[in-house]
Parts: structure tokens; C-alpha cells; sequence
């Protein structure tokens, strides 16, 4: 099925490819590429449009970055017969133009069935972030690369990078009402908190469980496809979107996790509800524009988690 992938592949690096497997089919397509080494590699292609050439090299160069100044683990990018972590496809493909491959990490992500092995799970989330964030402060490097940013524009705004929330077919006209005004009030509280250097940085940009491969041995971090520059409190929206219930305990969990590595404000503290709640309104427009996706197809029960979007905001915007 993949045989033009894989000679295109063997073309390009010196892995000899002989077979690859279908894995994932969402913003980017993921495949697992099997060598006549018996090493596993991850290949990914990405999305026509989402990020220049340049971007894409951005992403491998932060990867190295954390790899040398940090003790988060991250995966091998592998370099073409050229010495390029990015490569271009000969001829345009259905996939998409350009394409890295990384190593392969076998273990399990950090998604949990108990709610004590979730909290353990999104402490250690939290403890990362710190660390991915005390990097993008002390390094010169990273807050030089160029990446896209994470600005209320880019998730709530007129046309958000995921798509408008608005176009979810299960809201109601009285609830895209209440919404709007709850971006008006995130907009504004956005705008008091600022964008100082111990506020706003590079992130990794989509810090959920899924993106934590745990080895028997090692906590692996992956997927750097929307690292970007945001508001480092963004990253505890990112790893608690998906939770309806107990949200509270669980947001103390991430804060705990991150306050071992590094300080919080009062108002950073005041901050992280607000920042799930960004994230979580920006996850329906997503929702939205992907439905055909693999990962929107495996969500179920997405009227709850409207329901209790809404009521959070209500909850936390009624309180201030």
C-alpha cells in the first residue's frame, strides 16, 4: 500500500524501510516505519499550510534544546542522507509536502482509569511544563526561533487557527451567545495579565497526557507540532481540556507538579481557570473543523463537555 512512501524513504535516508503501517490521521499523518534492522521509526507528514520550512526546522532545533538543557526526555529526530531533520517529498503526495522522522518510543501514554493515577500523571505534566519553561526563559535560542503564537486571536479570535467555536453543531443559539461573551471576558482578562518574559514564551502547545509516552525507565514528551509562542499558563489548559469531573483537584494536581520547579503568583494562580477555560472553547472549534478526524471520532458524549464548559465559565466569570 505505502511501497512509493517507503522507496521514497530509502531515497532520502540511509534506514532501509520496508514497511509502513498506518497510525494516525489527524492534523498530521502519523505512520510507523518498520526497517530490515528491526527499528521501529515514527514518520510523519505534515499538513499542507500549517507550517513554513522554516518552522518545521524550528521545532527540531527546540527539540535539541530541551534534549541538551534540560532532563525532559524527548525523541531522536532522524537526519536525512543530507544532514536535514525536514525532508520534501519528490513529488506532491495526498499526505503533504514535507515529512521528519523521529524515533520510535514504545510505552504508554499517561491517560489513566482511576482518578489517584490520573492526579500522579498530571503532576508529573505539570512539574514538565515548569521545566519547558524555565528553558524558554534562560535560553537566547529559543526566544529567537521562528514559530507562530498562541494569542487569543489564534484561538478565540474572528478566524482562530483550529477553527470558530461557533460552527459546533450542537450549540444552541443561546449558548453561542453566552460563549461570545465569555471570550470577551477571557479577552479581558488576557489583556490585564500581559505578556511579561516570566508570563509568555515558548510552550509546547498541546501538553495533554496522550503526548507523554512513559518506557519502563524513562517519561518521554512528544509531538512538537504546535509549539509556539503563548502564555505558559496555556500549557495547564492544554493537559486538563478533556475532564469534566473532578476539575478542581485536578487543576491542584498540574499546579503542585509545576510549583516544584518553579514559582506562581497570586495571580498566575488566579490565571489557570481562565486558561482552561480558553482552551477548552478553542477544543469545540477544533472539534468543529476536524470531525472527520481520527481523534474527534473517538470522543464521546461531547454535549457534557459543552455542558460543563459552560457552567465553568459561568461559575468562574459570575465569581469575579
Amino acid at each position: 500500500m505505502f511501497e512509493q512512501l517507503i522507496d521514497e524513504i530509502n531515497g532520502s535516508y540511509r534506514i532501509n524501510a520496508i514497511h509502513a503501517e498506518l497510525l494516525k490521521v489527524s492534523e498530521n499523518t502519523t505512520l510507523r516505519i518498520d526497517t530490515a534492522d528491526n527499528v521501529p521509526y515514527i514518520l510523519r507528514i505534515n499538513r499542507p499550510s500549517y507550517h513554513s520550512i522554516s518552522e518545521l526546522e524550528s521545532e527540531t532545533r527546540w527539540m535539541d534544546i530541551i534534549r541538551h538543557d534540560t532532563d525532559i526526555h524527548v525523541p531522536e529526530v532522524i537526519k536525512n542522507s543530507k544532514g536535514e531533520y525536514v525532508s520534501g517529498f519528490s513529488e506532491s503526495t495526498k499526505y503533504g509536502r514535507y515529512y521528519s522522522i523521529f524515533s520510535f518510543i514504545s510505552g504508554r501514554d499517561l491517560q489513566a482509569g482511576s482518578v489517584e493515577e490520573l492526579k500522579k500523571n498530571i503532576e508529573a505534566a505539570g512539574m514538565t511544563a515548569a521545566k519547558l519553561h524555565k528553558c524558554t526563559i534562560n535560553s537566547d535560542q529559543v526566544r529567537q526561533l521562528p514559530r507562530f503564537c498562541w494569542d487569543y486571536e489564534d484561538l478565540l479570535g474572528a478566524n482562530p487557527r483550529w477553527g470558530h467555536w461557533s460552527f459546533h453543531p450542537l450549540l444552541s443559539e443561546q449558548e453561542k451567545e453566552k460563549i461570545k461573551s465569555f471570550c470577551y471576558s477571557i479577552k479581558k482578562k488576557l489583556d490585564e495579565y500581559g505578556k511579561g518574559p516570566n508570563r509568555y514564551g515558548m510552550i509546547h502547545g498541546d501538553l495533554h497526557l496522550s503526548n507523554f509516552i512513559e518506557t519502563p525507565d524513562k517519561l518521554y514528551l512528544i509531538d512538537y507540532d504546535d509549539c509556539g509562542y503563548g502564555w505558559f499558563l496555556y500549557e495547564c489548559g492544554c493537559t486538563l481540556m478533556q475532564y469534566n469531573d473532578p476539575l478542581e483537584e485536578l487543576s491542584q494536581s498540574w499546579i503542585r507538579g509545576y510549583t516544584g520547579i518553579r514559582n506562581l503568583s497570586d495571580k498566575d494562580l488566579e490565571m489557570i481557570p481562565v486558561f482552561i477555560l480558553m482552551r477548552r472553547i478553542a477544543r469545540i472549534g477544533w472539534m468543529a473543523s476536524h470531525s472527520s478526524s481520527d481523534t474527534a471520532a473517538s470522543v464521546s458524549d461531547f454535549r457534557t463537555y459543552i455542558d460543563v464548559t459552560i457552567d465553568h465559565a459561568s461559575a468562574l466569570f459570575t465569581a469575579s
